[in-house]
């Protein structure tokens, strides 16, 4: 059987430190946002991720990320739930559809939001002036800026990683067209 041999010993004083978020993107007063961007909230310290939540269906300004245009009468809505990485700390979510060009967009997080140990935000986050998406369509085609291994490399190794860079940032939901 296994022992150990001096144990441990659990914290005295149990975490009562509100989380707060440490950042959003895109960021507050951003600009020229493309339409097609993902929304991601950064917090200061792990979440319940059963406490991150969002407007799946409809337009209600509903869950504890909210994305809205018009003061939060309205909030936009996701394709799906948010998605955790970075630990928990960082939370990604996609529109179901694309923003309106030209259009300010605010981000809010409320109270209901909670860290692991059940903290809630001390108060809601909300973009003070917002973002701005692109006023126009980008109708710029991309090209292939470089690639790994390069043309006409060779003695490329079978279990190499090919490597793509575009001129400009791609829609990674399109695939084999």
């Amino acid at each position: 059987a296994y022992t150990h041999s001096t144990g441990f010993t659990t914290s005295s004083t149990p975490d009562t430190t509100a989380p707060t978020v440490s950042s959003t993107t895109p960021a507050d007063s951003a600009s020229s946002v493309a339409p097609n961007t993902s929304l991601t909230v950064t917090f200061s310290e792990a979440m319940d991720t059963t406490t991150i939540t969002t407007n799946s269906t409809g337009t209600s300004c509903l869950g504890t990320l909210q994305l809205s245009s018009d003061s939060f009468s309205t909030c936009v809505q996701m394709f799906t739930s948010p998605t955790a990485s970075d630990s928990n700390k960082t939370f990604t979510l996609d529109p179901a559809s694309n923003l309106s060009y030209n259009t300010t967009y605010k981000v809010k997080v409320t109270t209901d939001a909670k860290d692991s140990d059940g903290n809630a935000l001390a108060s809601a986050y909300t973009h003070s002036t917002g973002f701005t998406t692109s006023s126009t369509l980008d109708t710029t085609v991309p090209t292939v800026s470089s690639s790994s291994p390069a043309d006409s490399a060779s003695s490329v190794a079978p279990n190499t990683s090919l490597t793509v860079t575009f001129s400009e940032a791609m829609d990674t939901t399109c695939r084999g067209q």
